[in-house]
Protein backbone atom coordinates (compact mmCIF):
# COMPACT_ATOMS: atom_id res chain seq x y z
CA UNK A 1 0.00 0.00 0.00
CA UNK A 2 1.16 3.51 -0.80
CA UNK A 3 -0.27 6.44 1.16
CA UNK A 4 0.06 10.00 -0.09
CA UNK A 5 -2.16 13.01 0.33
CA UNK A 6 -4.67 10.98 2.36
CA UNK A 7 -5.19 8.50 -0.49
CA UNK A 8 -4.28 4.84 -0.04
CA UNK A 9 -3.50 2.89 -3.20
CA UNK A 10 -2.84 -0.84 -3.52
CA UNK A 11 0.50 -1.45 -5.24
CA UNK A 12 1.35 -4.94 -6.55
CA UNK A 13 4.13 -6.96 -4.88
CA UNK A 14 6.13 -7.41 -8.10
CA UNK A 15 7.72 -3.93 -8.03
CA UNK A 16 11.31 -3.33 -9.16
CA UNK A 17 13.26 -0.09 -9.65
CA UNK A 18 13.85 1.43 -13.09
CA UNK A 19 17.63 1.79 -13.40
CA UNK A 20 17.45 4.91 -15.58
CA UNK A 21 15.00 6.92 -13.45
CA UNK A 22 15.07 5.31 -10.01
CA UNK A 23 11.28 5.14 -10.11
CA UNK A 24 9.35 1.99 -9.19
CA UNK A 25 8.32 -0.32 -12.05
CA UNK A 26 5.62 -2.97 -11.96
CA UNK A 27 5.15 -5.76 -14.52
CA UNK A 28 1.72 -7.26 -14.89
CA UNK A 29 -1.38 -7.83 -16.96
CA UNK A 30 -3.45 -4.87 -18.18
CA UNK A 31 -6.82 -5.07 -16.41
CA UNK A 32 -10.34 -4.98 -17.85
CA UNK A 33 -11.13 -1.42 -16.72
CA UNK A 34 -8.12 0.08 -18.52
CA UNK A 35 -8.85 2.79 -21.08
CA UNK A 36 -7.17 5.76 -22.75
CA UNK A 37 -6.69 7.60 -19.44
CA UNK A 38 -6.00 4.76 -16.97
CA UNK A 39 -4.15 1.46 -16.86
CA UNK A 40 -5.05 -1.08 -14.19
CA UNK A 41 -2.50 -3.70 -13.15
CA UNK A 42 -3.90 -5.85 -10.39
CA UNK A 43 -5.82 -3.59 -8.00
CA UNK A 44 -3.61 -0.57 -8.76
CA UNK A 45 -4.83 2.25 -11.01
CA UNK A 46 -2.26 4.29 -12.95
CA UNK A 47 -3.17 7.59 -14.62
CA UNK A 48 -2.06 8.03 -18.26
CA UNK A 49 -1.34 11.62 -19.26
CA UNK A 50 0.53 13.55 -21.95
CA UNK A 51 3.82 12.98 -20.13
CA UNK A 52 3.52 9.18 -20.26
CA UNK A 53 6.32 7.69 -22.41
CA UNK A 54 4.98 5.05 -24.83
CA UNK A 55 8.13 4.92 -27.02
CA UNK A 56 8.64 1.22 -26.18
CA UNK A 57 4.99 0.20 -26.14
CA UNK A 58 2.88 -0.35 -29.22
CA UNK A 59 -0.33 -1.30 -27.41
CA UNK A 60 -1.85 -1.79 -23.99
CA UNK A 61 -4.87 -4.03 -24.53
CA UNK A 62 -6.67 -5.92 -21.78
CA UNK A 63 -4.79 -9.12 -20.92
CA UNK A 64 -1.49 -7.91 -22.39
CA UNK A 65 1.61 -7.93 -20.18
CA UNK A 66 3.35 -4.57 -19.76
CA UNK A 67 6.01 -3.03 -17.53
CA UNK A 68 4.91 0.30 -16.11
CA UNK A 69 7.20 2.80 -14.40
CA UNK A 70 5.22 5.12 -12.14
CA UNK A 71 5.35 7.92 -9.60
CA UNK A 72 2.97 9.30 -6.98
CA UNK A 73 1.57 12.71 -7.93
CA UNK A 74 0.87 15.52 -5.48
CA UNK A 75 -2.81 14.49 -5.33
CA UNK A 76 -1.75 11.00 -4.17
CA UNK A 77 -2.68 9.21 -7.39
CA UNK A 78 -0.24 6.95 -9.24
CA UNK A 79 0.81 8.21 -12.68
CA UNK A 80 2.38 6.16 -15.46
CA UNK A 81 5.77 7.66 -16.35
CA UNK A 82 6.72 4.99 -18.91
CA UNK A 83 5.00 1.90 -20.35
CA UNK A 84 6.89 -0.92 -22.10
CA UNK A 85 5.54 -4.08 -23.72
CA UNK A 86 7.19 -7.30 -24.88
CA UNK A 87 6.09 -7.06 -28.51
CA UNK A 88 6.94 -10.02 -30.73
CA UNK A 89 6.95 -9.68 -34.49
CA UNK A 90 5.20 -11.88 -37.04
CA UNK A 91 7.41 -14.09 -39.19
CA UNK A 92 5.40 -13.28 -42.33
CA UNK A 93 6.90 -11.27 -45.18
CA UNK A 94 4.73 -8.22 -45.84
CA UNK A 95 4.38 -6.66 -49.29
CA UNK A 96 5.95 -3.23 -49.59
CA UNK A 97 2.95 -2.09 -51.63
CA UNK A 98 0.17 -0.62 -49.52
CA UNK A 99 -3.13 -2.09 -50.71
CA UNK A 100 -5.49 0.24 -48.81
CA UNK A 101 -5.74 2.84 -46.09
CA UNK A 102 -8.67 2.45 -43.71
CA UNK A 103 -10.03 4.45 -40.79
CA UNK A 104 -11.93 3.17 -37.81
CA UNK A 105 -12.11 2.44 -34.11
CA UNK A 106 -10.00 -0.23 -32.39
CA UNK A 107 -12.45 -2.79 -31.00
CA UNK A 108 -12.37 -5.15 -28.03
CA UNK A 109 -10.63 -8.43 -28.76
CA UNK A 110 -7.59 -6.55 -30.12
CA UNK A 111 -4.54 -7.87 -28.35
CA UNK A 112 -1.39 -6.30 -29.74
CA UNK A 113 -0.84 -9.09 -32.26
CA UNK A 114 -4.16 -8.56 -34.06
CA UNK A 115 -6.17 -5.35 -34.26
CA UNK A 116 -9.92 -5.55 -34.80
CA UNK A 117 -10.81 -2.30 -36.57
CA UNK A 118 -14.46 -1.25 -36.79
CA UNK A 119 -14.86 0.61 -40.09
CA UNK A 120 -17.93 1.95 -41.93
CA UNK A 121 -17.90 -1.28 -43.99
CA UNK A 122 -17.53 -3.73 -41.09
CA UNK A 123 -14.83 -5.08 -38.79
CA UNK A 124 -11.38 -5.81 -40.19
CA UNK A 125 -8.76 -8.13 -38.68
CA UNK A 126 -5.29 -6.61 -39.12
CA UNK A 127 -1.97 -8.01 -37.87
CA UNK A 128 0.47 -5.76 -36.04
CA UNK A 129 4.19 -6.34 -36.70
CA UNK A 130 7.50 -5.13 -35.33
CA UNK A 131 8.01 -3.28 -38.62
CA UNK A 132 4.72 -1.37 -38.33
CA UNK A 133 5.43 2.36 -38.50
CA UNK A 134 3.67 3.95 -35.53
CA UNK A 135 5.49 7.31 -35.53
CA UNK A 136 2.16 9.15 -35.89
CA UNK A 137 0.31 7.03 -33.30
CA UNK A 138 1.11 7.48 -29.63
CA UNK A 139 -0.21 4.07 -28.51
CA UNK A 140 -3.09 1.70 -29.33
CA UNK A 141 -5.94 0.88 -26.95
CA UNK A 142 -9.53 -0.27 -27.27
CA UNK A 143 -11.78 2.56 -28.47
CA UNK A 144 -9.02 4.60 -30.15
CA UNK A 145 -9.74 6.15 -33.57
CA UNK A 146 -6.93 5.43 -36.04
CA UNK A 147 -5.99 5.43 -39.72
CA UNK A 148 -4.15 2.27 -40.87
CA UNK A 149 -2.38 1.57 -44.16
CA UNK A 150 -2.42 -2.18 -44.83
CA UNK A 151 -0.66 -4.66 -47.12
CA UNK A 152 -0.90 -8.43 -47.56
CA UNK A 153 1.58 -10.77 -45.91
CA UNK A 154 2.73 -14.22 -47.00
CA UNK A 155 0.45 -15.61 -44.28
CA UNK A 156 -2.61 -14.28 -46.23
CA UNK A 157 -3.45 -11.72 -43.52
CA UNK A 158 -3.64 -7.97 -43.86
CA UNK A 159 -0.77 -6.39 -41.94
CA UNK A 160 -0.55 -2.82 -40.64
CA UNK A 161 2.17 -0.94 -42.53
CA UNK A 162 1.54 2.42 -40.84
CA UNK A 163 -0.81 3.50 -38.06
CA UNK A 164 -1.68 7.12 -37.31
CA UNK A 165 -3.91 8.83 -34.76
CA UNK A 166 -7.09 10.07 -36.37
Amino acid sequence: MTTAGGTTTAVPNNVTTDSATGLPTVTGTVGNNSDNSTIYIGAAKYIVDQGTDFNNCKAYFKGRTVSLTYYTALDGSLHAAKVTDNFTSSSATVSSTVSATVQGKVESGSNGDVIYLNTDSGTMQIKLDGGTNMEKCTVLYTGKLVKISVAYGTDSYLHAVTIADR
